[in-house]
């Protein structure tokens, strides 16, 4: 089980060696995301130029791909990124915008992780459906409501351990497995639904938390940590001023937070 301590000693990691987060992100919530990273103690790098991929990402901790605002040049980024992370064994997480209404990002999606299996994959249950041969009836990049998720959880387990990754399924409960560990997170408020890149920012997250634990521990802490802070913005009353309080918490938030607010359960299959 990973506890308050485990979130905080990781976060203090982040603190001290302040990691290179290498996002290509949804052009959206670009400023969002890396405001989240700097408040996490990450040092953000948003480049999406396809020259000059080898190198940035092969000086990262780690690398954050995100199918939002997907286009040509951006698709020819994060190939050459995510082969970069592959030959410099640099953990990556990629979060399935869309994948749920465009074939085009399904199956993109799917080449990558089949060629290069990330450390996470990421997304919604509509997404996340899609890619593990789920019914779904997804309308654009936002989730059907699903409501008990434990009839798919050993779908998604066995798809995780046929990647070989993380896969962390976000909604009302997020999902979180290997196929052997599955974690349940229910921090968060149904506040961040009416937010653009609440989602975007928690995949930026996970790549902080990716560049100093393994893929499972650092996708449990990211939910949780952009949990709290979701729910702490939701108290605050307003939306326009939403995304300002998420980053206050990501920033602020300490043991008290993490002991008195984290809703997280862990068993194995």
């Amino acid at each position: 089980m990973i506890t308050a301590d485990n979130i905080l000693s990781l976060r203090e990691k982040i603190t001290q060696t302040r990691p290179l987060i290498h996002c290509i992100t949804n052009p959206v919530a670009a400023n969002f995301c890396a405001n989240a990273l700097l408040a996490l103690g990450a040092k953000p790098i948003m480049a999406e130029f396809a020259e000059e991929m080898s190198e940035i990402t092969g000086a990262a901790a780690a690398l954050s791909v995100n199918l939002g605002g997907i286009n040509e040049s951006k698709t020819a980024a994060i190939l050459k990124a995510v082969e970069t992370a592959h030959k410099c064994t640099i953990p990556w997480c990629i979060d399935l915008v869309g994948a749920a209404c465009s074939s085009y990002r399904l199956n993109f999606a799917s080449e990558l992780i089949h060629k290069y299996p990330p450390s996470v994959i990421k997304g919604n249950f509509s997404e996340t459906a899609a890619l593990c041969g789920i019914e779904h009836h997804a309308e654009g990049v936002g989730s059907e409501e699903c409501g008990d998720i434990s009839p798919y959880a050993q779908i998604i387990g066995k798809t995780a351990a046929r990647f070989s990754s993380v896969i962390m399924m976000t909604g009302e409960t997020d999902l979180i497995t290997d196929g052997k560990r599955f974690a349940y997170v229910k921090n968060g408020d149904p506040m961040m639904t009416l937010v653009t890149g609440t989602g975007c920012v928690l995949g930026s997250l996970t790549g902080g938390f990716l560049s100093v634990s393994p893929p499972f521990e650092a996708s449990v802490c990211a939910a949780v940590t952009m949990g709290i802070a979701g729910e702490y913005a939701a108290g605050q009353g307003s939306v326009g001023s939403f995304d300002s309080h998420i980053i206050d918490k990501i920033y602020s938030i300490d043991s008290n937070d993490y002991n008195i607010c984290m809703r997280y359960t862990e068993n194995e299959a």
